[in-house]
């Protein structure tokens, strides 16, 4: 089948649940994912054929995303400050309003030291509710002489975040916490950050589903 007719399924499909430019995302995303191919390749080769075996891993996303699972679960990572986090059910998506958290963190970080050189030296850091440990993990990736430890309830998140923690080759110390509290956690913290889901029962129930999973 040509790709772009494979394009034209997906907005067939799916621009009656979501924008347009949000399709073409999904698309994009897919054939990046499961062929390798870049968001340009339609305009370099119009009439690229896939294999039969080729194309079901994309109609099978398809299928997925009609069921409004996000993508970021369909394909089992997400994208957060340059780096990739496998993601599923066990954890919420990183959010770009997140990204800017850390970036923010990092600047207040290096403006406190002005030669800008010690890389967080002698900070211990402490992230509640890692969940995929994105957090964490990316600022001890910035960070790489402090001390991180990143603290969940769940223990199929906490599971999540040590396997990011390896792929991006970075040291953060994981611990579940039945109960997240300081006194329960220990230690003491130059810094502590979180990001829990903040929405409201009330909210929640006027919400679709991909937004309350993000």
């Amino acid at each position: 089948m040509y790709l772009k007719e494979i394009k034209n399924i997906y907005h067939l499909e799916l621009d009656p649940l979501f924008p347009k430019e949000e399709v073409d995302s999904f698309f994009y995303m897919a054939i990046e994912h499961y062929l390798g191919l870049e968001r340009f390749v339609l305009a370099l080769e119009p009439d690229l054929i896939i294999s039969k075996e080729k194309e079901a891993p994309l109609f099978s996303a398809l299928n997925e995303l009609r069921q409004e699972r996000p993508i970021q679960y369909v394909l089992g990572k997400a994208h957060f400050c340059e780096m990739d986090f496998k993601v599923d059910e066990n954890v919420l998506i990183p959010r770009p309003e997140t990204e800017e958290l850390v970036y923010w963190i990092l600047d207040q970080v290096r403006n406190s030291d002005p030669t800008g050189s010690n890389g967080g030296e002698g900070l211990q850091i402490l992230d509640i509710g890692t969940g995929s440990g994105c957090i964490a993990i990316s600022l001890a990736k910035n960070l790489p002489f402090s001390k991180v430890t990143g603290v969940d309830i769940s223990e199929g998140a906490l599971k999540l975040a040590e396997e990011n923690a390896g792929k991006n080759k970075v040291e953060v110390t994981f611990v579940e916490a039945v109960e997240l509290s300081l006194e329960k956690i220990g230690g003491q913290y130059d810094l502590i950050v979180s990001n829990p889901n903040y929405k409201r029962d009330m909210e929640k129930l006027t919400m679709r589903i991909l937004v309350l999973i993000f």
